[in-house]
């Protein structure tokens, strides 16, 4: 277990680039399973209105307590 907290808020490149801002914070550690699933709930895997597929995801923010970390 950390003793520090880290969490990041993940986002759909394209849909940020098109003006969403909508994101998922996510606290890390997180394992395989649940971080597909952060990747699906931002549509990642799906396509566009033009059938273009959604593939890239960034981290917008994160959140760390640890010192000196930023």
């Amino acid at each position: 277990m950390n003793d520090y907290n880290y969490s990041a808020c993940i986002a759909n490149v394209d849909k940020y680039d098109s003006g969403s801002d909508e994101g998922v914070w996510v606290d890390f550690p997180i394992d395989e399973q649940d971080f597909n699933n952060v990747l699906t709930s931002i549509g990642i895997g799906s396509t566009d209105e033009y059938g273009a597929p959604y593939e890239e995801w960034f981290v917008v923010d994160q959140y760390c307590d640890l010192k000196g970390f930023t």
